[in-house]
This record gives structure tokens, sequence and C-alpha cells, in this order.
């Protein structure tokens, strides 16, 4: 595999590199206000841990895995090809399906990440970022 090839896919693979750097920059940023707004810290576990959001980060994921054991420029590009329309396709739709309010045991309708704690008798007041 010539040089400029094997540059091109570890190209692909800094750029998921960048990709946690901008998680990181994003948590450095707002870890912060997760004390004061505990309810966003749970919002921000459920939406990262829902299976369809899951989903989807596996799909690019799994670009990646395939892009470093790949040595073939023209499969690489393909990958490459993939993986961008994988991240195109991120956007509102899917949030706009699943921030839904759901009822819990009560009959009362929360959000989904308020769930866990309104089962238990809990308000979103008491709620305690530890």
């Amino acid at each position: 595999m010539p040089n400029h090839d094997r540059f091109e896919c570890q190209t692909a693979i800094d750029s998921d590199a960048i990709l946690q750097d901008t998680a990181e920059d994003y948590y450095a940023t707002y870890s912060p206000l997760w004390g004061q707004y505990p309810e966003a810290l749970l919002f921000v576990n459920w939406l990262y841990n829902h299976s369809s959001v899951l989903h989807e980060r596996a799909e690019i994921i799994k670009c990646a895995e395939m892009l470093m054991q790949e040595d073939d420029f023209e499969i690489c590009e393909s990958i490459l090809r993939q993986q961008k329309l994988l991240r195109e396709r991120i956007d509102e739709t899917l949030s706009e399906e699943i921030v839904q309010k759901c009822r819990n045991i009560n009959g009362e309708y929360v959000w989904p990440w308020i769930l866990p704690f309104s089962a238990a008798g809990m308000k979103h007041s008491s709620i305690q970022h530890q």
C-alpha cells in the first residue's frame, strides 16, 4: 500500500480522535453546570445510553474499526463515504422522536430521564448531583 493511501486512512482515524477531544471539551465546559442542574446530567446520561443513539454511534465506530484494519485505498474511501453519510444523517429527527414524556406507574407524565426517580416517589427537585 502506498504511503499516501495509509496517510488517508490514518487521517480518518485522527478525525475520530478530534471527535473525542470535542466530547472532552464539552464535558469540561458544561460539567460545572451539572452540579447546579442535576436533571441536565440525568438527561445527558439517558440520551448517551439510549438504544437508538447507541445504534447511531455503533455504526460510526464500526466504520472506524474497519478503517484501522484496511490497507486498500479504494475500500478506505468507500468506508469514509459511508462514515460521512452516517454523520450527515444525525439531525433533530431522532431527538424529536425519543424526547417525549412518558407515564410513570402513578399515571403522571414525566421525562424519560426522570422516570426511574418518579417510580421511587422522588420529585426532580430532590435529585442531587454527586
